[in-house]
């Protein structure tokens, strides 16, 4: 089975479930929702520890808490139980604790991997950690399971395609971003312009989340178009410096969750912040 056959009968199993999760199951604010993005933050921060340390998740039990902080706080958020802003609190709060729990170190032994601890914590509280929450956020946006749908449509588009075009068209342009050699520009030129179509077909679709106006669908997915494979690329990179393919080896053809995620961690703020101040504001 060719790894782009993979891609797609994958695509074709979860598409289906994230989508009945957002449209049918709205009970408690969309509380489905959340807990595919606590899955997805715990086990992508469970990988991405073990890539930026060499070591596993159990080593460090902020590994486990970071992110189920970080996803409570944003559900409690959109559930109006807490105040908006909470979350900044929390972030604040998890960088000073990371910074802090070193001093309670009691194995010299232990003393010199303190500053790659610092630093692996700090980059699990914003990546996947704050990034990724915008994901599940989106369910406070107006028109929650339209928002959730376009963006994950803007962003599989721009992934598929990329992948495909530069199959097909790239072999002769790749290697424009040497952390990751097999990326090429027709790549990226499909997948910009596959994002575009999506929006503009959500948008004939009748979806609200765009104000009425195409002009703000090609706005928003042209952004996205450009963030979702800048993503990926920041992922590659980390991978490259870890000298590993995947993140870990749970989705046939498709390594692991954060090798999934990677394109909507950085997408999903931009997405929120653009649906909400300028084409609902």
């Amino acid at each position: 089975m060719t790894n782009l056959t993979k891609r797609v009968l994958l695509i074709f199993i979860v598409i289906p479930i994230l989508f009945a999760a957002i449209g049918l199951l709205t009970f408690c604010h969309h509380i489905i929702v959340h807990i595919f993005g606590i899955a997805f933050m715990t086990v992508g921060s469970m990988e991405l520890w073990k890539i930026l340390t060499g070591k596993e998740p159990k080593s460090n039990p902020l590994v486990f808490i970071i992110p189920a902080l970080i996803s409570l706080v944003t559900y409690l958020e959109c559930a109006d139980i807490i105040k908006e802003g909470s979350l900044l609190v929390t972030v604040a709060a998890l960088i000073f604790i990371v910074f802090a729990y070193p001093i309670f170190t009691r194995d010299e032994k232990n003393f010199e991997a303190i500053n790659k601890n610092i630093q692996a914590l700090t980059i699990l509280i914003l990546y996947p950690g704050f990034f990724f929450s915008y994901a599940p956020r989106l369910t406070d946006l107006p028109y929650p399971g339209w928002s959730l749908v376009g963006f994950l449509v803007l962003v599989f588009m721009s992934d598929i395609f990329a992948y495909v075009f530069g199959m097909a068209f790239g072999k002769s342009n790749r290697n424009i971003f040497p952390v990751s050699p097999k990326k090429s520009l027709m790549g990226f030129i499909g997948g910009f312009f596959a994002t575009i179509f999506g929006a503009v077909v959500i948008f004939c679709m009748g979806a609200p989340i765009f104000g009425g106006k195409i002009s703000n669908a090609i706005l928003v997915s042209a952004i996205i178009g450009i963030v979702a494979p800048v993503g990926d690329l920041i992922e590659s990179a980390m991978k490259r410096s870890a000298k590993t393919k995947d993140s870990a080896n749970y989705i046939p053809g498709r390594g692991g969750v954060l090798d999934n995620i990677d394109s909507i961690i950085f997408s999903a703020p931009v997405f929120y912040y653009l649906i909400k101040y300028i084409c609902l504001a």
